[in-house]
């Protein structure tokens, strides 16, 4: 068998990934507070019962560490509260949800280690899982042990809103791109099939942490599709009044981005204040109350009423 050519543009693309945040080994839990990085660890019965564990609500949490007397008090703060989130996760997720398999359906597009250096992978992580909405500190101490060690002790309460229900084996999705290696200013043009009738969204996640809703917009509101039916976006009807066009990133030779397409079973409207594509384009980002609320409105449909793709694609200068 003849090996094929390396493609050169795929090996700028995986080089550049190296740019992007590493979240090796560990799932990411985004929020309006940040990114915590956990593993989800078994628990036991009675554990489940005393944190409640699969129900959204409040939970306690008391932790200390110590720290080198090199380190900041901000930082040390920073790293025990991230600690604290993850155990929050973990408490309250348990394993009835299959982290490795749901992250499997989500991105059969794209490579695991690929994906697991893009800065969204925390928040796809998130989607089969659970978030933090809201957390308050209720204790702080630190304790000066010498002077090279402290020790830090925090106690916080988190509000967790975990994953329900399990994923329906005959729900798929197909969705791709027309191409995933494109010249800035080529097309974005999409294609989606699902198996069952659905209603379908398509955001756009850039390398800049901003995110834009491709589908529905001004111009392609109904966003209802029958079982085998492919959606096309932008509909090749309506070109002369929308199109997708792609740019890199300053300083970056490949720029990777993603298109992640969302079909559920119901008509379960995005919250108003999610911006669509009209007269003009108003990303939101990562970081603003607008992603939270459609993060909070994803993790609100159960797993087996929703289906999702990720579709990487590369830019080149």
């Amino acid at each position: 068998m003849v090996a094929p050519k390396p493609d050169k543009n795929k090996i700028k693309a995986e080089k550049a990934f190296k740019e992007f945040e590493n979240s090796e080994s560990s799932f990411g839990i985004e929020n309006n507070l940040g990114t915590s990085k956990y593993l989800i660890e078994d628990i036991d019965k009675q554990s489940k019962e005393r944190y409640n564990t699969g129900t959204l609500g409040w939970i306690s949490i008391k932790k200390d560490k110590y720290f080198n007397s090199n380190t900041s008090f901000k930082d040390a703060k920073m790293d025990l509260i991230t600690e604290m989130r993850n155990d929050a996760i973990s408490k309250k997720v348990g394993t009835t949800v299959e982290i490795t398999q749901l992250m499997s359906d989500v991105i059969s597009e794209v490579g695991n280690e690929e994906f697991s250096k893009t800065a969204w992978s925390g928040f796809f992580k998130s989607t089969v899982s659970g978030i933090i909405t809201n957390e308050k500190e209720i204790d702080s101490k630190i304790d000066t042990k010498n002077d090279e060690v402290y020790q830090y002790f925090l106690h916080y309460d988190f509000y967790v809103e975990p994953v329900t229900g399990k994923r329906d084996v005959e729900y798929l999705v197909d969705a791709k791109l027309k191409k995933n290696m494109l010249n800035e200013g080529d097309e974005l043009e999409i294609f989606v099939t699902p198996t069952k009738d659905s209603y379908v969204y398509i955001f756009n996640l850039m390398a800049d942490n901003n995110s834009i809703l491709m589908f529905p917009n001004d111009y392609m509101t109904d966003n209802k599709i029958q079982a085998r039916e492919t959606l096309i976006i932008p509909d090749p009807s309506i070109k002369q009044y929308i199109s997708f066009i792609v740019g890199s990133l300053p300083g970056r030779p490949i720029t990777s981005e993603s298109v992640y397409v969302i079909c559920t079973k119901k008509d379960i409207p995005l919250p108003e204040q999610i911006p669509r594509i009209g007269e003009e384009i108003i990303p939101f980002s990562k970081d603003d109350n607008n992603f939270l609320s459609l993060q909070r409105w994803l993790n609100s449909i159960p797993m087996d009423e929703r289906i999702e793709s990720l579709n990487m694609y590369h830019i080149s200068k």
